[in-house]
């Protein structure tokens, strides 16, 4: 009977000892899972953030297209695309060392009265270059003019060619020089150079609604009105001015 009695409280002893081997097994993988838990719902709430955080730069994405669609709209000043609206003859971009002929206009000048009657004829251009010219004329200009305009900023300045003609009084044949800087950034500067006029005089430069105007004096008998409109895309001489 004492063996029997023995027997019996070892089982329930190693019993006992499985069963708490049990429950500590069950609780370290309670704790386990709750751990896996717990970087799980890190993970969900890392997700979470990051597709909010893309919803928010697709609506910033958006806003910026719409942005620039109405800018485009409202202004074709660095387009360089013609449309029904638009007058373009100023190259978006011209490779090192090119020039480009974008307008161009004849004029018979009479520079002189008397015994040597003296008239001059020539062709004035607007040339499109690549690269500004403005570093080598900086100390020898002589007359220089700068307005801003709707989203862009000229200078003009005008600068002795050195082309003499057959006169017997002062020669002073110039070249005007237009630099055109955009405001907004990612645009290149456009410069050009006008061709040639006798005794040139900037009377004016003007801001005006879509463009600047720039209104110069040449010639001598009589002394002549020009016009020039300038836009980023456009720069040429303006039509049945002359006078």
């Amino acid at each position: 009977m004492k063996k029997i009695t023995l027997l019996s409280f070892l089982i329930i002893l190693i019993s006992s000892c499985n069963s708490e081997n049990h429950t500590e097994k069950i609780e370290r993988l309670n704790i386990k899972v709750k751990e896996l838990n717990q970087k799980l719902d890190k993970k969900v709430d890392l997700i979470t953030n990051l597709r909010i955080q893309t919803k928010k730069l697709q609506n910033q994405n958006l806003e910026l297209e719409n942005e620039i669609d109405k800018y485009q709209q409202s202004s074709d000043y660095y387009l360089f695309i013609e449309n029904s609206d638009s007058e373009i003859n100023v190259a978006d971009v011209l490779k090192s060392g090119e020039k480009k002929i974008i307008d161009q206009k004849v004029f018979n000048d009479t520079l002189d009265i008397s015994d040597n009657f003296f008239v001059y004829k020539h062709t004035s251009e607007i040339i499109q270059t690549s690269d500004s010219e403005f570093g080598a004329i900086l100390d020898n200009f002589n007359e220089e003019e700068s307005k801003y305009g709707n989203d862009f900023f000229v200078r003009v300045m005008t600068f002795y060619n050195g082309k003499t003609l057959s006169l017997e009084v002062e020669n002073s044949n110039t070249d005007i020089h237009i630099l055109i800087q955009p405001i907004a950034l990612g645009y290149e500067n456009k410069t050009f150079v006008i061709s040639d006029f006798h005794r040139v005089e900037i009377i004016s430069l003007e801001k005006n609604e879509n463009d600047v105007e720039l209104i110069f004096e040449h010639g001598r008998y009589p002394r002549k009105k020009e016009s020039i409109i300038i836009r980023p895309e456009l720069v040429k001489f303006k039509k049945n001015n002359s006078r």
